[in-house]
């Protein structure tokens, strides 16, 4: 099951999905320095509890780190979707899953629309 991040991290990852696979530790804490205008030191401590909480995989070169996606965008969306569902409908009432996320986007799709 994958555990939701705090805001701050949740931002890192932002960076990471976006940039995609083999980006390094330089290009994140550069993102990070214009988007939130964060020291080096913080977002690299951010990067730290993402691989600690299996995120990313960190592998050393020098004194930069490069960092492979392992939890994807759309396996997080999905989780934050699950996890708010079951909190609204509550968990033991409902269970949602794949195979019912896709009737609740239609529904939230439908309300948005009118």
């Amino acid at each position: 099951m994958i555990k939701l991040l705090p805001n701050s991290e949740l931002e890192v990852m932002k960076v990471i999905w976006d940039k995609g696979n083999g980006i390094d530790s330089k290009v994140v804490t550069d993102a990070m320095y214009e988007k939130k205008k964060w020291a080096r030191t913080t977002t690299l401590t951010l990067l730290y509890r993402l691989a600690e909480r299996g995120y990313i995989l960190t592998d050393k070169t020098g004194r930069r780190s490069i960092y492979t996606i392992e939890i994807t965008k759309e396996d997080y969306e999905e989780a934050a979707i699950v996890e708010f569902a079951n909190r609204i409908f509550g968990s033991s009432s409902l269970s949602f899953n794949k195979d019912n996320l896709n009737s609740l986007i239609d529904k939230a799709e439908e309300l948005r629309n009118k």
